[in-house]
């Protein structure tokens, strides 16, 4: 939690390389907090719907996630016998938003699986028509919406970065990963023959398996580098490697 900042500072923008989004350090608040672009909806949690049948973006940014995770931890064991040895590490993250803005992206581009599927249908977006709006001269506001939209409108300017709300390109970032396995013999020489005690013949895998719902490649990632202190935020990042 930030708990001050300077004096007539209450908020200071961490992150600002994009329009949509940032990450914030606002007294208060959690280090980094995302706040971005939303979509307007009515008092029950609906979204207000425009005449072209897309969804209509809110005036002023808003508190959309936090990349710090609830808690981390990690199980290693050791198993040994005679002469081998195996050892793995478990590494779990669980909690911590990630703004997956390389898929806002690529829907936007219609390069995802997803715009694949129905690139010559229509969309219906689940919401009420917004106040004022009318079709064919007729007051619709308040009703269901039954306005469909194409593929481009509907991968560019709702579940892409062409117009889509930020709020709903951030996922959650929970992991559990086998960060790490190690299988080992050794080989014990007697009387320091050759001049050696023991010669360890070792196989070891990092990054192995990956359990996660992020839709990115993986959550383990950060657009401002291994050096910073703020995350969460995907962008083309490159992935991590898995070696042996």
């Amino acid at each position: 939690e930030v708990l001050s900042l300077v004096p007539g500072v209450d908020e200071f923008n961490v992150e600002a390389a994009f329009a949509s989004i940032g990450s914030f350090a606002i007294v208060g608040q959690p280090y980094g907090a995302f706040y971005g672009t939303v979509w307007e909806r009515n008092d029950a949690g609906e979204l207000l719907i425009g005449a072209n049948g897309l969804p209509t973006p809110a005036a002023a940014t808003e508190g959309v996630g936090d990349p710090n995770p609830d808690w981390i931890g990690g199980i290693r064991n050791t198993f040994q016998y005679k002469n081998l040895s195996f050892s793995f590490f478990w590494d779990i993250r669980m909690g911590g938003d990630i703004w997956n803005g390389t898929f806002a992206r690529l829907n936007n581009l219609g390069r995802t699986a997803e715009s694949a599927e129905n690139r010559e249908g229509t969309y219906l977006i689940e919401g009420v028509y917004a106040p004022g709006t009318t079709i064919n001269g007729v007051d619709v506001s308040g009703q269901a919406n039954t306005t469909e939209v194409n593929a481009i409108n509907y991968f560019r300017q709702y579940v892409g970065d062409a117009g889509g709300a930020a709020e709903q390109f951030v996922e959650d970032g929970s992991w559990a990963r086998l960060r790490d396995v190690n299988l080992s013999y050794r080989i014990r020489f007697e009387d320091r023959k050759y001049g050696i005690d023991y010669l360890d013949l070792s196989f070891n895998g990092r990054n192995l398996l990956l359990f996660t719902d992020y839709k990115g490649v993986d959550p383990e990632t950060s657009l401002t580098g291994a050096g910073s202190n703020i995350g969460g935020l995907d962008y083309f990042n490159n992935p991590g490697s898995r070696t042996y």
